[in-house]
């Protein structure tokens, strides 16, 4: 398989290697199954694949015993460098151990497993740094494009119709027929898996996220919100408070709730916990996250949390990270400001200090006229703000500086004014944390926190940068370390701050004006046209569904199932979000929820004449194949980020089937969920990805579910509110069909049945 010349488009996704020549043999079974050689001499191209194929013909032809020679040979000179470099048989081993993924299958851990799970503990080190076992992880694989294909049938087959899955099976044939165009795609994959770190982490970064054009809010960025027991009821806020404070030594303190506390207090311990965190990556002594307690998950988007800035530019975004950065930004009444955090020393702010400063931005903001609202073009069609934006930085290298400022800081803090008209809920928060009215936001930071007057928080993140469970861990971790701070910090100014806050006043003109005005408008349209409802389900948790030796992550999603079929007659193509951090890079793959055995329990239910026991075996199959593909998805055997790969690499290289272009191919998520990855708080959401469709986002408690949910006033297909609804009694009956079955009075004796 010869290194394909340069095609037009994607052309630097296909520059061959810096280095002169690199020649890759693959095998299966012993066997060598394709020759990649990639070289800038295409001549010598050709010469080193009929050298390489002659020297395996010679090498097939020795008798047995000469070709165990040449293997045992190679083995003895690979066993003396590694008793000569301890650290080459560690990584060899920790390396060897991490590649083996049987145990995501296993329910119950065997004797070889726990032997494994203790040899990689042993390896990795009881305080392993933040990024030191990142070189030991496995890379992403590239799926067989076999399985793939019988992935995506099986995945179709509850929502096309018998002609409509006849033609794409016609068309599945053809596209991995022997010496096809999904075998030379595939071919190509590999090839990408040998030379890069992760081979579809820069296409992911580029085609998901920085080529996308729509607006940043609803559409790519998510929210997170505070416990807030007024805003939740039944729930019960920082539950663990009182373990917290113990392991770390303090006594509980009464005022450690969030009631009465101003939201500028508020924000100067978030800020400086932010800035503890940020010193912990730094030094790497955070310890790595680890699946099952034991294995090593990747914790490279861990370098991306402060100073980056998603920048528009015409076609595609740029995603920039700016070094040794000491300022954070604070928005107020659609101003931005700009102000230290570190003094010149280097110590970090004290909270008393950050306080300070917050206090003269808000005066600032009362007795100040500002400059130009330029927040809200960041929620322009990004274009449209990339033109903007090139046009407001040629009126003045002043206005150049003050970007940077901008976009360089380490995050964002938007200080917003409680509205006396706006009856306060949790879904009017949950909306205004998610979309607001854009003017007191920056959309293309990192990570924005939002605080209230009254001390209501929640956040506002980019989603290029890293996926939710980063930024939650962040959110945990900083909360943890507000309630030290709070419990032990006094009022203390070590150094009064030098240089006050700073007003960032753009120099503007009549166009720059007439843009600020037309993005105002055109996103208080858009905005009012989302549609949220916060679920509080508390009638019962994931402590109910495990008792029935289920897993309550599948409970849910064929809740979820069960309410969309009764409301719209048929199951949609569902969307959930898995991550796939056992491998170098990874981020994430996509579980297929709405499957065949899903549609099979929905319609039983609509059938009364069934048994109890019928339905609940139904139920608890669809829930099983739910945990199979999970666990597929989390070992990079998904359908999805697979196919996105063969997608963009047929544009590349101007390789067409109709297979890549089919309706089931191109079919739109029209549900998109997500269990949120947190144990504080009521989670949090994201916009409905489809038009039609709907956003769940999901946390699962002992004792109650809370579901954010998202869809658009305008479409005539959705109604949140009687999803909702819909959802709640899909819940309560699904829990009554469970008691009604005599299995489930069986006492359950192991662990969570599941994930």
């Amino acid at each position: 398989v010869l290194w394909p010349s340069k095609p037009e488009g994607l052309r630097e996704l296909f520059e061959p290697p810096t280095v002169e020549t690199r020649v890759f043999v693959l095998a299966e079974d012993g066997e060598p199954t394709s020759i990649f050689v990639a070289s800038a001499d295409e001549q010598l191209q050709s010469k080193i694949v009929k050298a390489v194929k002659d020297l395996l013909d010679k090498v097939r032809t020795l008798p047995l015993q000469y070709q165990v020679a040449l293997g045992l040979a190679g083995s003895a000179a690979a066993s003396v460098s590694l008793f000569v470099a301890s650290k080459s048989l560690k990584k060899i081993t920790l390396r060897a151990l991490l590649s083996k993924r049987g145990w995501i299958y296993r329910r119950d851990a065997s004797m070889r497993t726990k032997a494994k799970f203790g040899m990689i503990k042993l390896l990795t080190g009881p305080r392993p740094k933040l990024f030191a076992l990142q070189e030991y992880l496995p890379s992403l694989p590239v799926p067989s494009l076999e399985k793939t294909m019988y992935r995506f049938y099986t995945s179709m087959k509850p929502l096309l119709s018998p002609d409509e899955l006849k033609e794409l099976q016609a068309m599945m044939i053809d596209f991995q027929r022997s010496g096809g165009v999904g075998q030379k795609l595939q071919m190509y994959l590999h090839y990408r898996r040998l030379t890069h770190v992760n081979w579809l982490e820069e296409f992911w970064l580029k085609y998901v996220y920085l080529m996308g054009r729509s607006r940043l809010p609803v559409n790519s960025n998510w929210y997170g919100m505070d416990a807030d027991g007024e805003m939740v009821p039944g729930y019960v806020v920082a539950k663990d408070e009182k373990a917290v404070l113990r392991k770390m030594g303090m006594r509980r303190n009464s005022s450690l709730s969030n009631m009465g506390i101003s939201g500028i207090k508020r924000a100067s311990f978030w800020i400086v916990a932010c800035l503890q965190f940020k010193r912990t990556v730094e030094t790497q002594d955070l310890e790595p996250m680890r699946f099952a307690d034991t294995v090593p998950m990747c914790m490279n988007q861990y370098r991306n949390i402060f100073s980056t800035t998603r920048i528009p530019k015409k076609e595609m975004d740029e995603l920039v990270q700016f070094k040794n950065q000491k300022h954070v930004m604070v928005m107020k009444g659609g101003q931005v400001y700009i102000f230290d955090v570190y003094h010149e020393n280097g110590q970090m702010f004290t909270p008393a200090e950050v306080e300070m400063q917050l206090n003269k931005v808000d005066e600032m903001s009362n007795s100040q006229a500002g400059g130009p609202c330029v927040g809200i073009l960041t929620s322009e069609n990004r274009d449209v703000w990339a033109e903007a934006r090139e046009k407001l930085l040629n009126i003045s290298d002043k206005n150049k500086q003050l970007m940077k400022k901008i976009e360089s800081a380490l995050f964002c803090l938007c200080l917003d004014e409680s509205d006396m008209n706006e009856e306060m809920t949790i879904h009017s928060l949950a909306h205004r944390f998610l979309v607001s009215d854009g003017r007191n936001r920056w959309f293309d930071k990192n990570f924005s926190f939002i605080i209230l007057e009254d001390g209501k928080f929640g956040l506002n993140v980019e989603h290029t940068w890293a996926d939710a469970p980063i930024v939650s861990h962040l959110f945990e971790w900083a909360d943890d370390a507000v309630k030290v701070l709070r419990s032990t910090h006094k009022d203390v100014i070590n150094n009064v701050p030098r240089k006050a806050p700073e007003m960032i006043v753009f120099d503007s003109n009549e166009e720059i004006e007439s843009a600020i005005a037309a993005a105002d408008e055109s996103f208080q349209e858009f905005g009012n046209n989302v549609d949220q409802h916060v679920l509080v389900f508390d009638d019962f948790g994931k402590g109910v569904v495990k008792k029935a030796r289920m897993s309550p992550d599948g409970f849910i999603q064929m809740a979820l199932q069960l309410a969309y079929f009764r409301m719209y007659g048929k199951l949609v193509l569902t969307y959930e979000s898995a991550a796939t951090r056992v491998f170098r890079h990874g981020r994430t793959e996509t579980v297929r929820s709405a499957t065949q055995e899903a549609l099979t329990f929905c319609n039983a239910m609509e059938q009364p004449q069934l048994l109890p026991r019928t339905k609940v075996q139904l139920l608890k199959n669809a829930v099983e194949k739910h945990v199979q593909l999970m666990k597929e998805a989390m070992d990079g055997q998904g359908v999805d980020r697979h196919l996105i790969g063969l997608r963009i690499v047929a544009h590349g290289m101007k390789l067409e089937h109709p297979f890549l272009t089919s309706k089931a191919v191109k079919m739109s998520y029209t549900l998109s969920t997500s269990q949120t990855p947190v144990k504080k708080g009521p989670g949090g959401g994201f916009g409905a990805v489809d038009h039609d469709g709907y956003g769940v986002s999901y946390m699962v408690k002992e004792n109650c579910v809370i579901f954010h949910i998202s869809s658009y006033k305008d479409s005539s297909e959705t109604d949140c509110l009687k999803f909702a609804d819909a959802l709640q009694d899909a819940l309560v009956e699904m829990r009554a069909l469970c008691e009604s079955d005599r299995k489930y009075t069986i006492p359950w004796q192991g662990g969570s049945p599941g994930l």
